[in-house]
């Protein structure tokens, strides 16, 4: 087993133990307050960071099982294709001019058992996409692939065309960071983090639901939080 394999192993059995035992003292306060300390607290109940009050970048954890990709952000294309009528291979700057920007806040919820209140998040919103490509009337799902070739999601067509399934490339009015997911990354607020595929380079429409990364190691495929 090489490192990522036991990595994984360690994480998957973390959030097992996390589901079963319910939200932990300190994944309760982080989701509150983002962070364990009274500093972190304080900024919460204080206001946050930055004019907005929202919570700060820093108290995400960022979990991945494959490196973070180096995205030249002129090369990188959009491809969504699969049982479409209208299949697409966006640039950046054609995805952004095909698309009406948006600005979503809602929570983030992580499987381990923290979460991020009131996120905001600048992207396009995935049924616009849906109402683009046309999909045909065999297609059921939706498939997310990230640049990495290994981390692959998926969600029925239902939920993908929900108010709030968004492609996000905006957090708190600047670009993704880069290990968040940069240039393109999947959000589904009601659903945990491991639902939203990050660096997605292509969409898929299927007849089938394909088996995520994590759900191949047991995770639920419908990915809802208990909120």
């Amino acid at each position: 087993m090489n490192e990522q394999e036991r990595m994984t192993r360690r994480r998957f059995l973390k959030a097992c133990g996390l589901g079963l035992a319910g939200l932990s003292l300190s994944g309760y306060m982080t989701y509150l307050f983002g962070g364990t300390s009274v500093k972190d607290v304080l900024k919460s109940t204080l206001g946050g960071t930055g004019a907005d009050g929202f919570r700060a970048l820093e108290n995400f954890r960022i979990n991945s099982v494959e490196p973070t990709p180096n995205v030249q952000l002129a090369d990188y294309r959009l491809t969504v294709d699969g049982l479409v009528a209208n299949p697409v291979t966006w640039s950046f700057a054609e995805l952004k001019h095909a698309l009406t920007e948006v600005e979503q806040v809602s929570d983030f919820h992580c499987v381990e058992g923290w979460g991020i209140k009131n996120v905001r998040w600048t992207g396009v919103k995935m049924r616009e996409l849906i109402q683009q490509v046309r999909p045909m009337q065999t297609a059921t799902h939706v498939t997310f692939y990230s640049l990495g070739g290994v981390y692959t999601e998926s969600l029925s067509l239902a939920e993908a065309m929900e108010e709030e399934t968004l492609l996000a490339y905006g957090i708190y009015g600047k670009d993704l960071p880069a290990p968040q997911g940069y240039p393109l990354r999947a959000i589904i607020p009601r659903m945990f983090g491991y639902k939203g595929a990050k660096w997605v380079y292509r969409i898929e429409f299927t007849d089938h639901q394909h088996l995520g990364y994590w759900e191949r190691y047991g995770y639920n495929v419908d990915g809802v939080t208990a909120r």
